[in-house]
Order: C-alpha cells, then sequence, then structure tokens
C-alpha cells in the first residue's frame, strides 16, 4: 500500500531585508533569484535556531 508515514511540516514565517538578501547572495557568489532567496531563509532559520539553543531570543 506504499508508504503512508505521517510526515509534518512546520512552517516559519522569515523576513527577508533586500539589502541583506543581495548582500549574502554577493558573499556566497550567487545570482539574484528564488533559490538564492529560499537558501537565505534557510540560513537565517539556521541562525534562529542557533540563538535559540543558546537561550537568546
Amino acid at each position: 500500500m506504499g508508504d503512508l508515514t505521517l510526515k509534518v511540516v512546520v512552517a516559519q514565517k522569515v523576513s527577508i531585508k533586500a539589502e541583506n538578501l543581495l548582500e549574502w547572495c554577493q558573499k556566497q557568489g550567487r545570482p539574484l533569484n528564488g533559490q538564492a532567496r529560499s537558501a537565505y531563509a534557510v540560513h537565517l532559520l539556521q541562525q534562529r535556531q542557533e540563538r535559540n539553543a543558546r537561550g537568546k531570543t
């Protein structure tokens, strides 16, 4: 019957400032496009998780 594993996805809002995204893309050597925006959002979420793990919000 196929894979009936329950998958849970938790969405989190990420505010992105255009100038910060552009700077990040330049440092990463990436073109400014949708894939870069998604990667930058992941980067911001990882930073948020690290801060939360250290007890800072």
